[in-house]
């Protein structure tokens, strides 16, 4: 499914359905400008929309710890339930920074994340959106929702996130919104299970055909994994009619966009050419890389 979110302003929930997308993340955190309003709430659900929920007092909040956690959560709760939101409703809390790719801040944002879940009695209910790094580190760390923002991630998808921050924006009735996608539930309330569209339906599975892609090559040979000399990673071969601005495979590179053509995400295999662009570097000479390839997984033993 295709939503938006946004800080400011609000489109109205007719434009935003009229323009294709089934839900809506919006803010709380204590600022009358930017937070979501109960009036607001109402006009989306009343055209069909899910709603999520985001919490943000400062971008580097998490910085701040356990303690700092239970007391966004306890806030975050109270300011959620005043505006007629579900209880129990799920938040997610932005880590809205690059400092929190760094391993070394790490350890003080996942505790943010525990004093979270103390307070809301439930890791499930807690959300963390951020770069894929300090995402990759809440997946390992507990059973959180996960937010992934195309910033700081450097091409990377974390494999079974929730919600997913695509890179470019788009105008909305005037408002300037981000756009998001999501192939579940991942938090949101509202119209999830409802009646939908054939083109809502389509748009969907779409989605989750992606979503199903980017964590299949996460965990066989994504982009970001095939960097360097000795590429592709051992037991994988490329197809030979593959060359890269005049140099054959086998030359350390790296490649900066995959893109499938076919992907059987159900027998776990290629069926069809993957599209590359990038650069090769070769003795200091950077070199075009432009062309397809096919990915053979090692025989399974």
């Amino acid at each position: 499914m295709r939503g938006i979110d946004f800080a400011y302003g609000s489109p109205g929930g007719a434009a935003i359905k009229r323009a294709g997308y089934g839900f809506v993340v919006r803010y709380l955190g204590g600022s009358a400008s930017k937070d979501l309003t109960r009036a607001e709430m109402q006009d989306y659900l009343a055209h069909g929309l899910a709603i999520g929920l985001v919490w943000e007092s400062s971008a580097q909040r998490m910085l701040e710890g356990r303690a700092a956690g239970q007391k966004d959560a306890f806030g975050a709760r109270a300011q959620a339930r005043a505006i007629g939101a579900p209880s129990p409703v799920a938040i997610y809390f932005a880590a809205d920074s690059g400092i929190f790719s760094n391993p070394i801040d790490q350890p003080a944002a996942l505790a943010y994340l525990d004093g979270a879940a103390d307070e809301l009695g439930d890791p499930k209910l807690v959300g963390a959106y951020s770069g894929a790094p300090f995402i990759r580190a809440v997946k390992a760390h507990g059973p959180f929702l996960l937010w992934q923002t195309f910033a700081w991630s450097s091409g990377v998808v974390v494999s079974g996130i929730d919600l997913y921050q695509i890179k470019g924006q788009a105008v909305v009735n005037g408002v300037t919104v981000d756009r998001d996608e999501s192939s579940g539930p991942a938090g949101l309330w509202g119209q999830i299970g409802g009646d939908v569209t054939e083109t809502e339906k389509e748009q969907n599975e779409e989605v989750g055909k992606r979503m199903a892609e980017e964590n299949y090559l996460q965990s066989h040979g994504h982009a970001a994994d095939l960097v360097g000399t000795g590429i592709p990673p051992t037991g994988w071969t490329f197809d030979q009619a593959v060359k890269y601005g005049g140099v054959h495979g086998g030359i350390g590179f790296r490649i900066r966009t995959i893109e499938l053509a076919k992907l059987d995400t159900t027998g776990g295999g290629f069926e069809g050419p993957v599209k590359v662009s990038g650069q090769v570097t070769v003795g200091g000479q950077v070199w075009t890389v432009d062309g397809t390839l096919s990915l053979a997984p090692p025989a399974s033993s």
